[in-house]
């Protein structure tokens, strides 16, 4: 096709170029020889939409090495962020990221619980943030336009951007979601997929898959209260938006967002054994974990010579993108400054200002870090991170011991994962003390939690496949078979009822309800003739006598 034939054309262009200024002239001859084979074999390019407009640079790292796959494949990308991809080889759209704006506007240090309306209020305005993005005028763009066409469409739609689902049926397209978090309970709940709330946790609860009484009550409460306000509060706010900004020719035909995300093709999940617990899934949900991993590049060179001279080890610290350590209370940045001050290590501190006072010699602060070639330095002692997903995965697949100090969402839960499998500790960010951080940082630094860390390594990197390809493998795979119906399950669009043999069972039960009170009146006409014949014979005797 002609998008695939353009981009090969591109590549060869480059290969073409490379070979010429090295030399390598038979090297070229053999990449022409190549290319010009596979398009005249006539090799397939569908345009895809991805539509990912959150702006966390943990999910867009995860997944673009995805895009980028797909468009050296021959695949043209149209690929709409609030976060542009400087070294992105296709179509970009860049839009405004309200999620990412808000979350900005919170101190997530504050600790203040938060009660059950207001958490209500709360993830319903945030719901409402989307309108910000569709208002977008090159968003408004792309739905309306009727010369616009695409072969699939890419989303991460779930966690209160679920009106995203009509883009799928806006371009008739099969959708492809990407879940850059644990999954919740609404997502198992509206995709068919198995869950028990006796075994199965999610990004909000606080349990492991090995839950006490306690425990699974919480989690019943939790996984309840997550579908019932995701179904009955949210999805009708995406509806009423779906409504007001997806105006196209069709849309009033356009089924419930909730149906359109029951019929999504493809889930990639950004899960694995080695940093989840083991949960059965439909033959579409596919775990790609380590997308963004590879081994590590060369360090600029004023962080080689700060590793490298660091013979007892060096502690890095980072608390990602989206929770920033330059907002932590000043007594808790002192309690770090202070316990560092007084460690046989150096430190690496990811610290978003220049305001920091007060720092020992052996910590080096920096606005930015490259943390997966950080991390795979052989003298990174263990990190210290917030536990959000991608940072976890980058450390496991390092071998890197964690302290793990969770702040919000999902990271309670990544964290447990961390303790439970001994290759690192936790603790609560309400209790920093200079005893807690220096308990913490004694313990991961143990020769028994680097041993552990090396079997989750191993455990990670063992794939017969790469998750990149494994991710393009079955994004083609969906392209290929229209849609993949025949490996979705028909749970997702069953009645409850039926999904739960309610209707079994209520027939069941009145035939055994039935067939009881048959043999009971049976039984007691039975008896009544017996009484009665006896009865005949007791007064006939009573007469003779």
């Amino acid at each position: 096709s002609f998008p695939s034939l353009t981009v090969m054309i591109i590549q060869l262009a480059i290969s073409v170029s490379h070979s010429v200024t090295t030399g390598g002239t038979y090297i070229m001859i053999i990449r022409l020889c190549l290319t010009l084979s596979v398009a005249i074999l006539g090799c397939e390019g569908a345009n895809i939409l991805v539509f990912t407009p959150t702006g966390s640079h943990s999910h867009q790292n995860t997944f673009r090495p995805i895009f980028r796959e797909l468009f050296r494949r021959g695949h043209n990308i149209t690929y709409v962020t609030s976060l542009p991809d400087s070294n992105a080889p296709y179509h970009q759209i860049v839009v405004r990221d309200a999620f990412m704006e808000m979350l900005d506007s919170y101190n997530l240090f504050d600790g203040r619980s938060v009660g059950f309306i207001e958490d209500l209020k709360m993830n319903l305005d945030v719901v409402d943030l989307n309108g910000l993005t569709l208002t977008d005028p090159k968003v408004q763009d792309l739905i309306t336009s009727t010369d616009t066409h695409f072969d699939l469409v890419v989303l991460e739609s779930f966690i209160f951007q679920e009106v995203y689902a009509a883009f799928g049926h806006r371009f008739q397209a099969p959708t492809v979601e990407l879940l850059g978090l644990p999954p919740q309970f609404w997502f198992f709940y509206v995709t068919g997929n198995p869950y028990s709330f006796s075994y199965t946790t999610s990004a909000m609860t606080e349990n492991t898959d090995r839950m006490d009484f306690m425990g699974r009550i919480t989690n019943t409460f939790l996984g309840m209260k997550n579908i019932i306000f995701t179904k009955y509060f949210m999805m009708p706010k995406h509806e009423a938006m779906a409504r007001k900004y997806f105006r196209y020719p069709g849309w009033e035909k356009r089924p419930p967002l909730e149906k359109l995300m029951a019929n999504i093709s493809l889930v990639l999940q950004n899960t694995n054994a080695a940093s989840h617990y083991p949960h059965p899934y439909n033959p579409n949900v596919i775990e790609i974990s380590g997308t963004q991993l590879q081994e590590p590049s060369k360090l600029p060179q004023d962080l080689q010579t700060f590793l490298d001279d660091a013979k007892e080890g060096v502690v890095y610290f980072s608390l990602g993108s989206v929770v920033k350590g330059s907002l932590m209370p000043e007594n808790v940045k002192n309690v770090f400054l202070s316990v560092f001050g007084k460690l046989p290590y150096k430190v690496l501190w990811k610290f978003e200002t220049d305001a920091l006072q007060n720092v020992p010699k052996n910590v080096k602060i920096s606005k930015w870090l490259p943390q997966k070639d950080l991390l795979g330095h052989p003298n990174i002692k263990l990190f210290i991170t917030h536990g959000g997903l991608a940072s976890m995965i980058e450390a496991i697949y390092h071998a890197v011991p964690m302290v793990t100090i969770p702040v919000f969402f999902d990271q309670v839960k990544n964290a447990l994962h961390v303790n439970a499998g001994g290759y690192g500790v936790h603790i609560d960010f309400k209790n920093i003390t200079e005893e807690s951080i220096s308990w913490a940082i004694r313990t991961a630094a143990q020769p028994s939690y680097k041993e552990n860390a090396k079997r989750q390594s191993m455990i990670l990197r063992d794939n017969p496949i790469k998750p990149v390809d494994r991710a393009v493998y079955w994004i083609e795979y969906v392209i290929r078979y229209k849609g993949a119906p025949h490996l979705r399950t028909p749970v997702a669009t069953m009645p409850w009822y039926q999904y739960h043999l309610i209707d079994v069972a209520s027939v069941v039960l009145l035939t055994v309800v039935f067939a009881l009170y048959t043999v009971y009146f049976i039984l007691r006409k039975i008896l009544l003739l017996l009484l009665g014949i006896s009865n005949i014979t007791l007064n006939k005797q009573k007469k003779l006598n």
